[in-house]
């Protein structure tokens, strides 16, 4: 006959299986809430740590006072806006005061609140009167509800859309889009191969402005997002002749694992307010970076052979009688990693980073018809892990 356990030996191994345990699980614990806790505190470094301990980002330089490379004859500045962001007024986890905290004291410039089909957050009183120099931009993410019938389609970000009424989820992708398009929305295809939620078109509609490449981490989240699928799809429609603007977002929601600067834009802008953004946005003036402490790269063109690279990212530049295009790459904060350059033929060349401020010069062969040329900063160029900033291209006709 066995003799059932004692009460106080089943107490006695519980609390040892239970020492186990924790000891198993604190470290990871541990590390957890100190990023939540940090990313909860005002007066931290919200963002360079979680870059650090979430996405293998080496980047720590202070670029907030390195001066950004602006072609000569040039009006405007380049402002830091992070995009897709939501907050308690739908599916968010922070009140729209503190996300405008955080982003304040990240020195971010602008941010654009794209909460799931509601403008509720760009009525309200905080909207109106963000902290400091901080510049809201108006906007909803619009998808639609499988839960409700709806055939899903995809998720847009519809940017600076005239008045403050919702555009309802029961719309087809077209009847939204000719909405959007009378509102003068700015519209941005959202993670285009998320998971049971890709975008219908095969091929961006002509009514869409951008696309967003870069969604959350680059890597950590493929099998659900995919970025690099999204980043491929855009470089075919550029190959295709379209002028598309890539865009990153955050996707914030107020996780313990989101931070509103991570994968920012960098937008070239005439005026430091919501249409100088969207101006900036449409233009294709845009290059992104992982983190405002992450390395950055900014395209220029010589487009009349006169030593003077007067054409920036967005632009059209003649083909030249030589069939060659002198184009350089100004990096900062990449030392230890590598520029590659893309044209319509695909990858063309690899250049190393030798240093934190530096300019890559050549002269890249252009196709007869249709081209362009676009930049990446990586770690490794041959793995998809590793990105650190993309340029948008400069087209060539």
């Amino acid at each position: 006959m066995i003799e059932p356990a004692r009460p106080w030996a089943c107490l006695f191994v519980g609390i040892l299986i239970s020492a186990g345990c924790a000891r198993a699980t604190t470290p990871v614990l541990t590390e957890r809430v100190r990023i939540q806790n940090e990313n909860h505190n005002a007066h931290s470094d919200l963002g360079a740590r979680q870059h650090t301990a979430l996405d293998e980002d080496d980047g720590n330089i202070d670029l907030s006072k390195a001066p950004q490379p602006v072609p000569a004859g040039r009006q405007g500045r380049w402002l830091l806006f992070s995009n897709h962001n939501h907050s308690t007024y739908w599916d968010g986890k922070k009140p729209l005061t503190v996300m405008q905290q955080e982003a304040y004291l990240q020195g971010l410039d602008a941010f654009a609140l794209t909460d799931h089909n509601t403008m509720r957050g760009a009525l309200s009183p905080e909207f109106q009167a963000p902290p400091g120099h901080l510049t809201m931009v108006k906007g909803m993410e619009w998808n639609a509800f499988r839960e409700r019938g709806e055939e899903v389609v995809g998720h847009a970000s519809l940017l600076g859309l005239r008045g403050n009424e919702n555009i309802t989820t029961g719309l087809s992708l077209d009847a939204m889009l000719r909405e959007a398009t009378r509102r003068n929305a700015t519209i941005v295809i959202n993670h285009p191969f998320t998971l049971n939620n890709v975008w219908k078109q095969s091929e961006p509609d002509a009514r869409v402005h951008g696309i967003e490449v870069w969604n959350g981490w680059w890597a950590r989240v493929k099998p659900v997002i995919n970025n690099d699928k999204a980043l491929a799809w855009w470089d075919k429609s550029l190959r295709a002749g379209r002028r598309l603007t890539a865009l990153s977002g955050t996707d914030n929601h107020g996780q313990w694992y989101d931070d509103i600067s991570r994968n920012v834009n960098i937008v070239f802008a005439e005026t430091r307010d919501e249409a100088g953004i969207l101006g900036g946005i449409r233009a294709g003036r845009v290059t992104i970076t992982k983190s405002p402490t992450s390395g950055r790269i900014y395209l220029e063109a010589d487009a009349n052979g006169d030593g003077q690279y007067e054409s920036m990212m967005g632009d059209t530049v003649p083909r030249g009688a030589n069939g060659v295009l002198n184009i350089r790459v100004h990096v900062l904060g990449g030392q230890g990693k590598k520029v590659v350059l893309y044209t319509a033929a695909g990858r063309w060349r690899i250049f190393d980073v030798t240093k934190d401020k530096q300019i890559i010069s050549c002269a890249i062969p252009v196709r007869p018809r249709t081209d362009f040329v676009r930049a990446e900063l990586r770690r490794f160029p041959r793995l998809n892990t590793s990105m650190t900033a993309i340029s948008n291209p400069i087209y060539i006709r």
